[in-house]
């Protein structure tokens, strides 16, 4: 666990949840409810599911991923009411499920970042505390220093708060909606978008 703040705080997650039935089906039932927005669906397809029964598949996908040591998944837990109620996720999914490439073809170990705030709580700076101090985190517990995040250019919150943590836009193309961003030690090497 992670305290960002009093009333906030973040909580790695493994299929270790999985023994925890009521637990299991809370965080399950939260993942659908704060992945089945139209935000999620316009900038994260790849997590938008229409269906209870797809969005669990995809939760315990990332559960047995993590556990793999393929993610780092955690969830946002704030303080609301005296009990810790989940309002959105960080993810950090490892270099060999998405790799960025230098200009010579070859693999640059950068872990990817996602991010999902329920609406509710935008625009509060939740997003960038935990942010923050899971990439402090994570750089100081596991060495690892490179970090990228694809966004969408529309998805103007998320460039601002990529921004604010100092990320730098690396590569684009006005035939790709997405844009590349980095946070490395030679950012402008990464040329190839991890899909």
């Amino acid at each position: 666990m992670l305290q960002i703040s009093t009333t906030v705080k973040l909580i790695p997650f493994d299929e270790k949840l999985k023994l925890d039935k009521s637990k299991y089906k809370y965080e399950y039932d939260k993942f659908f409810e704060i992945t089945c927005t139209s935000k999620v669906e316009k900038y994260l397809p790849i997590l938008y599911r229409k269906s209870r029964t797809e969005s669990i598949n995809v939760f315990t996908n990332l559960l047995r991923d993590a556990s793999a040591n393929s993610y780092m998944f955690y969830s946002i837990k704030k303080l609301i009411n005296y009990e810790w109620e989940t309002i959105g996720y960080l993810f950090f999914a490892h270099p060999k499920l998405k790799s960025a490439t230098d200009s010579d073809g070859n693999p640059l170990p950068c872990w990817a970042l996602t991010f999902i705030l329920s609406p509710n709580y935008e625009r509060k700076g939740i997003m960038l505390d935990s942010s923050r101090k899971l990439l402090e985190h994570i750089n100081n517990s596991h060495k690892i220093n490179c970090f990228i995040a694809v966004v969408d250019k529309e998805n103007i919150q998320s460039i601002k708060l990529l921004h604010k943590l100092n990320f730098e836009k690396v590569r684009w193309s006005d035939n790709d909606p997405r844009i590349l961003y980095g946070k490395l030690k030679e950012p402008k090497e990464i040329v190839q978008i991890p899909n």
